[in-house]
């Protein structure tokens, strides 16, 4: 099993992207995309890592925001992680993103 290089927190993630992460994007979609990634962070945890993100964080947040009644919201939350973690992949932030690894399924 290949060794994690680069990794961070969830809630380091969700501060990196908002900085640095929006070029040419509305403040409206940065808003949205933030508000997204941090909810996430603040459910599984903004301590874990990005790279130790499992399927079983993705159906626990599921079940939280369908239990909320936000259902098709979650699952666009997901797709927002999902993008902030190729925008980190692409700065170096991380080696992968964990939605795109062995037994991951992709939101």
């Amino acid at each position: 099993m290949r060794a994690q290089k680069a990794s961070c927190p969830l809630g380091q993630l969700a501060e990196k992207y908002k900085l640095d992460g929006f070029h040419r994007t509305t403040a409206h979609y940065k808003r949205d995309q933030v508000a997204a990634v941090k909810r996430f962070a603040t459910l599984i945890g903004e301590d874990v890592p990005v790279a130790e993100v499992k399927p079983s964080h993705l159906a626990k947040y599921m079940a939280k925001r369908i239990e909320e009644e936000h259902g098709p919201a979650g699952k666009a939350d997901l797709v927002a992680f999902g993008i902030a973690c190729n925008w980190a992949v692409e700065e170096g932030h991380l080696d992968e993103n964990p939605l795109m690894s062995k037994g991951a399924r992709r939101p």
